[in-house]
């Protein structure tokens, strides 16, 4: 990356990304200061030199490293929200606008609003000021958030408040460096985002997650905004994690937390599912906008944005899709907890149809023994009905206008017709109430199955949980084998450390010993030295006195001779 990005003044030239090159615009930002650097890129605060939207300020971030997947991403927000402008609807982008993508120093850019402050220092600075309806109508803004980043197909991966910043009042979705399509669903990255808020399959599990992972982290935000107090209360990231891994086998702890909050009702069940430990049982961002309108609302008896975009959306449609029973997360809590509950609920309800299905049965026997002229009327016609092809309800019509047509009845006439009309409103009400306890007993099986698959799954979860635990044994085996080891290099290495240290000290004695008797060689050197000069004097003095000795023999002796 160029080195004057970021200083102030130096002018930066952008060019806008376009998939028709003849519209590629190029634009000019003078920087302001430096806003942040990370791994991902720096982020400058710049002013525009043209026109740009209407902005004075905007903040431009220069990506340092980009993906297809993450450029695919930009792309379709960068689309989504200009179809939200088009539309012109109450709903607003509640993600970081996106003015413009494109390349700086050939580096891929985004040009994007500037924000005030991040979500959890605003509640910080305003807590005395936030009362319950600021609350939950930052709650909602939050929920459309992510709703709106999940029809992108992508998961965010890193919720938490630090990752909404105020723009205009409004709080907005930023930071989208741990973003993933929801297209692959395996072998995803593990362990992604702040451990206080992550779910519990992203601590333990496969990798195979989906977008229920930023519901969870969704639910400790707003736990957050609700009570300003941290949902996951732990001392370091390991107890972090063990609060959370242990939520998929007992909920206990975390649900106690919810209970024992001042939250209101609504919310606490709004809560529980959150954080429901089974990731496809937890609400999904769609169905949360829709729940906390209601709650929002319900006081004012107001119908939901959501409620009132339904019926809209209705009214388009050529025929009316019927709204199918959805069993809530909350009930499907439940209902897994209480396994006895299940299997009483499943054979109460069929020992209730079978009951009441036979005492229907034995009525109608009756009824129809008592009123034999009309078995037999009701007999004949069904036999017309079938010889003839004719539908019933075609024949119904006719015999009501045979009857309206035809003279006037006698009074005791009149009175067993009214009677056995009764009786016949009675089998049909008696065979309505057959059918709502069969739909009930198949709901029953319905719930029953689902139950017997979740329980499945918490199987395999335990299961996994049983290996993971294992490899970790085995792990902790081996490192006790390895620290053993090497305890045992250790203590070799410190006996052989102690005997270099005698043998050093030895030496050292040694050398101090020659040291000396070197000395005491050298004093005597000096001494022979001494000695032997002096006998050379000596030596040569008698040499000097021999000499004379002799040349006065020689003197003496020649004169003897001449004598």
């Amino acid at each position: 990356m160029n080195n004057n990005i970021g200083q102030e003044n130096i002018i930066l030239q952008f060019y806008s990304y376009s998939k028709n090159q003849q519209s590629q615009k190029k634009i000019q930002f003078q920087i302001i200061k430096h806003l942040g650097q990370g791994a991902e890129g720096c982020v400058i605060l710049a002013k525009p030199l043209q026109e740009f939207y209407n902005q004075e300020q905007v903040a431009i971030k220069i990506h340092q490293g980009m993906n297809k997947e993450t450029f695919e991403f930009y792309e379709k927000l960068f689309e989504q929200q200009q179809q939200i402008e088009l539309k012109n609807s109450t709903e607003k982008s509640q993600i970081i606008k996106i003015y413009e993508i494109g390349t700086i120093n050939d580096k891929f850019t985004t040009i994007m609003e500037v924000g005030d402050l991040d979500l959890y220092t605003y509640y910080r600075k305003n807590q005395q000021h936030l009362d319950l309806q600021k609350q939950q109508n930052i709650c909602l803004k939050l929920a459309y958030a992510i709703k709106q980043f999940h029809e992108l197909k992508y998961i965010h991966r890193d919720i938490k408040p630090e990752n909404f910043i105020v723009v205009k009042n409004e709080f907005k979705l930023i930071d989208f460096g741990l973003v993933k399509s929801t297209d692959s669903l395996f072998n995803n990255t593990m362990m992604v985002g702040s451990r206080i808020f992550q779910a519990p399959e992203l601590l333990i599990g496969d990798g195979n997650y989906t977008s229920a992972v930023d519901i969870w982290a969704l639910g400790c935000t707003f736990y957050e905004i609700l009570t300003f107090n941290q949902f996951i209360k732990a001392n370091n990231q390991f107890e972090a994690q063990k609060i959370i891994t242990n939520h998929i086998t007992n909920q206990y702890q975390i649900n106690q937390v919810i209970k024992q909050s001042k939250l209101t009702d609504q919310w606490k069940n709004l809560m529980i599912e959150m954080f429901n430990p089974n990731q496809q049982g937890r609400i999904s961002s769609f169905q949360l906008v829709e729940k906390i309108e209601q709650i929002i609302n319900q006081n004012n008896g107001k119908p939901s944005n959501f409620q009132l975009k339904n019926q809209v959306d209705d009214n388009n449609n050529s025929q009316g899709n019927k709204a199918s029973f959805v069993a809530s997360p909350n009930n499907m809590n439940f209902l897994n907890n209480n396994q006895q509950l299940q299997n009483n609920l499943q054979i109460g309800g069929q020992q209730k149809l079978q009951n009441f299905s036979q005492n229907q049965v034995n009525q109608k026997k009756n009824i129809l023994s008592s009123t034999p002229n009309q078995a037999n009327q009701q007999q004949n016609f069904q036999q017309n009905n079938q010889q003839n092809g004719i539908n019933g309800d075609t024949n119904l019509q006719k015999f009501k206008t045979f009857s309206n047509q035809a003279p006037q009845q006698s009074p005791s006439q009149f009175s067993n017709l009214n009677i056995n009309k009764q009786k016949d409103d009675k089998i049909q009400e008696q065979e309505r109430q057959i059918q709502e306890l069969e739909q009930e007993n198949k709901f029953y099986k319905d719930q029953n199955q689902k139950l017997n698959d979740d329980n499945k799954i918490q199987e395999e979860k335990i299961q996994n949980l049983d290996l993971v635990n294992q490899n970790q044994q085995e792990t902790i085996s081996k490192l006790d084998l390895e620290n053993k080891s090497q305890k045992e290099k250790n203590l070799l290495l410190d006996k052989d450390n102690k005997s270099q240290k005698e043998t050093i000290e030895e030496l050292m004695s040694n050398l101090e010993i020659t040291i000396k008797e070197m000395e005491n060689l050298k004093k005597k050197n000096l001494t022979l030295n001494n000695q032997n000069c002096t006998m050379r004097m000596l030596l040569k003095k008698y040499q000097d006195y021999f000499k004379s000795f002799t040349e006065e023999s020689d003197e003496y002796f020649k004169k003897e001779q001449q004598q």
